[in-house]
């Protein structure tokens, strides 16, 4: 992309961010002037609105100015998909050794991709020291009751309830607080926002430049790079039509030819097995079975031609002519008459 259609584009850009900052937008990220757009990307400006309703979850008091509101971790989410914000997660977690139950720390590492290309990462670090935490909430209920026509014990009382269950409420949550506290603090580096906004901001969106891939699908060579990712990709998650890798090529050597035989026919020793072969194949068969099978494949065959067997032609005693029996069956069509004897 040339140095003209940068320098229009980043206008277009500036005048867009300027006009939402101009109506009171909140603006993510310092704006960057670029002398060229990377190859096959584009710059969009995005958009965010987050609720400035505490019961809908995107923000929460400040602690002392109740006119000051702090991003909650649904907030931040929020600001994280606007921005393209990336997390690392490999390094993001519990810092200390877990062992000391009034002291917790955690740090996350965030990356966000810059419009020249670049990425730019920050580590946020958050920890909660509970036995600091109990001083300092007993001096504010302390300072909060100390002009209250009450007697010390009763202010006593009052402050040391107060200190307890606020303490109890830091413990419940304090994984989720330091992880929101650290995630805050990087998302401040990387997208210059304040320590708390009032009402009045958060009716306002968040607005980012941010970098989009926008290749040429008009490009065939780009077509079918894109359709060769897709088919990968889908691949990976379902794998191939039958999950198995394709047969390897098996190698045949051929056999030497030979010189044909000096006759007239030379298909004689390939030729189909004739009708008799395939009867003499199923007698042979016949006679390897065992009894119950012999049995077995009379009635089966008796039933397929129509004839009525007896008991007795049947019984072991018949053994020997079994076989005679059975070319005798074998020689009558599937539909035959009822025969009510047979003569042998």
């Amino acid at each position: 992309m040339n140095n003209t259609n940068t320098n229009t584009i980043m206008s277009a850009i500036k005048s867009q961010i300027d006009s939402a900052v101009k109506d009171g937008a909140n603006l993510l990220l310092p704006q960057q002037i670029l002398s060229e757009i990377p190859a096959m990307h584009n710059v969009t400006v995005e958009y965010v609105q987050l609720s400035s309703k505490v019961d809908e979850g995107d923000i929460y008091p400040k602690q002392g100015d109740d006119k000051k509101f702090i991003l909650t971790k649904q907030g931040i989410m929020k600001l994280c998909a606007c921005a393209g914000v990336e997390w690392n997660w490999q390094y993001c977690g519990r810092t200390d050794n877990g062992k000391d139950r009034d002291y917790i720390s955690y740090r996350v590492v965030g990356m966000i991709r810059k419009l020249d290309g670049t990425w730019m990462s920050l580590q946020g670090e958050y920890d909660l020291d509970f036995e600091v935490l109990e001083d300092d909430l007993r001096e504010q209920y302390k300072a909060k009751c100390k002009n209250w026509n009450k007697s010390q014990a009763e202010k006593e009382a009052y402050v040391e309830a107060s200190t307890r269950k606020e303490l109890i409420r830091l413990r419940r949550y304090k994984m989720g607080r330091c992880e929101t506290g650290a995630m805050l603090r990087a998302l401040r580096g990387l997208l210059t926002l304040k320590n708390s906004y009032t009402k009045t901001e958060l009716e306002k969106p968040f607005v980012i430049a941010r970098l989009a891939f926008q290749p040429d699908y008009n490009d065939p060579e780009i077509r079918k790079q894109f359709v060769s990712a897709a088919t990968q990709a889908i691949s990976g998650v379902f794998g191939g039509s039958k999950g198995l890798p394709a047969p390897s090529p098996i190698n045949i050597t051929p056999e030497p030819e030979l010189d044909a035989p000096e006759t007239s026919d030379q298909n004689d020793d390939i030729s189909e097995p004739s009708e008799d072969d395939i009867y003499l194949s199923d007698e042979i068969d016949f006679a390897n079975i065992d009894d119950d099978q012999q049995v077995s494949t009379l009635k089966e065959l008796a039933e397929k031609t129509g004839t009525k067997l007896s008991d007795v032609r049947l019984s072991p005693e018949q053994k020997s002519k079994r076989l005679d029996l059975y070319k005798y069956l074998k020689s009558l069509p599937e539909i035959a008459p009822n025969y009510d004897d047979i003569p042998f």
